[in-house]
């Protein structure tokens, strides 16, 4: 449910983990919302989320000691389950000694993480708001409330950012000091880039990269370099390789950019973070570009930028002595990945779909499990690449009409098809287009994405289609 509150002078700061335990109040811990039995793990606000297997609203943290009274200073929520903790019922109490010797050492290996983030010394530390089980395996979930100072002289606090610091601090989050970690379980105030064998293939998409390196506007540039494998030195940004691939990746692309579209106007890159992506041992790069926006600048198109990219690397295939992934290049979330990528075949930049027409567009990306990827799915002039757009579109374009956006729904046109895994799933990425005028409700992409997920059955089927349950983003939400 999407649900609105007004913001006037008037109003109380809206806190997401307040309204949480009203709500849990009020209904019962989460047991019963008039004659609605309610599953006591399912209620999220805003995103956020206190599951207990066995949940007790005496156990929750008194609404009066929620983390934005505790302290005037604004906050964050971390959140990690420890593999190699298990859970007893003693962890659960905050009077007990395991909790709070838990919560110490917890905190005495986290909080100097944080230290040594872009926080730096603005990080004013941790406290443990819970302790659950995390899953049938009495693995121990932690969620941790965090404070900062927010002033003119700190650093504006960005979740990407520290996600990515703390994982690198965390040896791609598998340890914290002496306990083990979930790879799947750190979230930094909601934000979580989780992945049993992190691929840049996987990531959802990215479209605020971060927001300290530059007031200018950004957007994020991903790689795969099949030829530099990755290892432990290139994940610590205070070390000699980490510096030298830096510049030597950056003095690469940077001529790139400014022969782009973007020209004069781009700033240039900043590696992010460096990881493994894959068992081969390949390493995944993150960059954050920026670049001037002003009235003599070009309008900034992520699909436009991908496409001269993708000419300039030779159909994304090398960029000076390093090989790349051909899949693995994304501009600020947008990819066009092809089991046999060419240059040759992709759309002419003319044309893309921000050129197609003034209205506003957004992507809708998806898996079909019960359509097998063929190479003729792949050209666009083919029969069966337009048998099957036309198969799509006028299956998901009814559903938009029913969606919030309504009559301002302008329906879809497939960009690609592609094979999405070994199994020859086919995935598929469609640029849709609205209305955008005073009539028309604003576009957001949470709601959108919602409501197509309950008219496919909790994506899992669109017509005659199976989906991946996993395979729903709407411009880059999932």
């Amino acid at each position: 449910m999407a649900c609105t509150y007004k913001n006037d002078s008037s109003a109380p700061k809206f806190d997401r983990i307040v309204i949480y335990r009203e709500l849990s109040n009020q209904t019962q811990g989460v047991t019963s919302l008039g004659p609605y039995s309610l599953d006591q793990t399912s209620l999220f606000v805003d995103g956020y989320n206190e599951a207990r297997p066995v949940p007790s609203i005496t156990t929750l943290m008194p609404i009066t000691t929620a983390p934005s009274q505790i302290s005037a200073e604004p906050h964050f929520e971390v959140n990690l389950t420890m593999t190699s903790l298990k859970f007893t019922s003693d962890l659960a109490d905050p009077a007990s000694t395991k909790f709070n010797e838990t919560q110490d050492s917890l905190t005495s290996l986290l909080n100097p993480l944080l230290k040594n983030t872009d926080l730096g010394p603005a990080s004013s530390g941790c406290k443990v708001v819970s302790f659950r089980s995390a899953n049938s395996a009495g693995d121990t979930a932690v969620s941790m409330a965090c404070t900062y100072k927010n002033d003119s002289s700190a650093p504006k606090f960005d979740r990407i950012v520290i996600y990515r610091e703390l994982s690198n601090q965390t040896q791609g989050v598998t340890s914290l000091g002496p306990y083990s970690l979930d790879q799947t379980s750190l979230f930094v105030d909601g934000y979580n880039e989780a992945r049993p064998v992190p691929s840049i293939t996987t990531l959802m998409p990215i479209t605020t990269a971060p927001s300290q390196i530059s007031a200018e506007p950004h957007f994020e540039v991903n790689l795969t370099l099949t030829s530099l494998k990755f290892t432990s030195d290139l994940a610590d940004p205070a070390l000699t390789k980490f510096n030298e691939t830096q510049d030597s990746l950056t003095s690469l692309l940077n001529p790139l950019l400014k022969n782009t579209d973007l020209g004069p106007a781009s700033s240039g890159c900043k590696v992010v973070s460096f990881r493994s992506a894959n068992s081969a041992g390949d390493t995944a790069v993150s960059m954050a570009c920026t670049y001037k926006n002003d009235s003599s600048a070009p309008k900034f198109d992520r699909i436009v930028i991908y496409r001269e990219l993708s000419n300039k690397t030779e159909g994304v295939t090398s960029l000076g002595p390093y090989s790349l992934d051909q899949t693995s290049l994304f501009v600020d979330g947008y990819n066009e990945a092809r089991p046999l990528p060419s240059t040759t075949t992709l759309m002419p930049i003319t044309t893309a779909p921000s050129q197609i027409s003034a209205e506003p567009n957004f992507e809708v990306n998806l898996t079909l499990t019960s359509l097998k990827f063929t190479s003729d799915l792949a050209d666009s002039a083919s029969t069966k690449f337009n048998e099957t757009q036309d198969s799509l579109t006028s299956l998901l374009n009814p559903l938009l009409k029913n969606t919030d956006l309504g009559p301002a729904s302008s329906g879809c046109k497939v960009v690609s098809f592609r094979s999405a895994n070994s199994a020859g799933d086919t995935a598929v990425s469609m640029a849709c287009t609205y209305k955008n005028d005073s009539s028309a409700p604003k576009f957001d992409r949470i709601v959108i994405y919602r409501e197509l997920s309950n008219q496919t059955q909790g994506v899992t089927s669109l017509g005659p289609y199976s989906l991946d349950q996993t395979s729903l983003f709407v411009d880059g939400d999932h």
